[in-house]
């Protein structure tokens, strides 16, 4: 019987692949690093300045704000396309200098697009929806999805765009709001379902629970919005 404080050993192929994965990770880290610093987003000792980044992010999408529902396809831009504009000297997939640059490359370049496209957030709460607003008159920073290629073989993208348009706010802003409540109730009656098959004398008493959710979620939301449109007007 194996003594208790016996530890597992690494192979000799184990170790390797432990140093292989540290010395990627401290590769890449270097190349992200330097990416910052080459394009302008890092401080005087070299080190990445997140707000400068979320800053280039906004102003490349204010270039060309959507105006209307049809121009999203055109002027909204995927987080492959806003990462290539912002550190235009890294390779990028589709490049032979990222195929030739291996595994170092692909991560560098991974790490930089979730970087850019974090900073699209399009949450209130969000850095980069925040300063929107205060370098903007009226634009919402808002998220879609456009096809990308030609004919049968294009694909739908993630993209991020700027607006003041009703209709485009309404398709990508609200209805996707609207959609995540919706999946929200539908979880929650389900939910109360598998309770009340179990237990069939609490039906009447979880029905109107959720009842009274839905109608206080509906107030809460109604009231905020409201206190929001008096807030602007003051």
């Amino acid at each position: 019987m194996a003594d208790a404080t016996t530890t597992d050993v690494l192979t000799a192929e184990e170790a390797e692949d432990v140093l292989t994965e540290a010395r990627l990770e401290k590769l890449t880290d270097q190349g992200v690093k330097q990416a910052y610093e080459d394009h302008g987003f890092a401080d005087d000792f070299g080190y990445p300045l997140p707000d400068k980044l979320r800053r280039g992010v906004i102003a490349a999408l204010m270039e060309n704000p959507v105006e209307s529902k049809d121009e999203r396809r055109v002027k909204a831009q995927t987080a492959h396309a806003l990462t290539v504009r912002l550190f235009h000297n890294v390779p990028a997939p589709g490049t032979d200098e990222y195929d030739e640059g291996g595994a170092v490359a692909q991560r560098v370049w991974a790490k930089l697009r979730g970087n850019v496209w974090r900073a699209t957030d399009p949450k209130h709460t969000s850095s980069a929806q925040k300063l929107l607003g205060k370098v903007s008159d009226g634009l919402i920073l808002v998220r879609c999805e456009i096809p990308v290629g030609k004919g049968m073989g294009a694909e739908m993208a993630k993209a991020a765009y700027v607006t003041k348009d009703g209709d485009s706010l309404v398709k990508d802003y609200a209805k996707p709001l609207r959609e995540a409540i919706n999946a929200a109730a539908e979880r929650m009656a389900k939910d109360l379902g598998m309770v009340t098959e179990r237990n069939p004398e609490l039906a009447e008493r979880l029905a109107r629970e959720i009842t009274s959710g839905m109608k206080v979620a509906t107030d809460l939301a109604r009231s905020t919005l409201a206190l929001s449109m008096e807030s602007e007007k003051s």
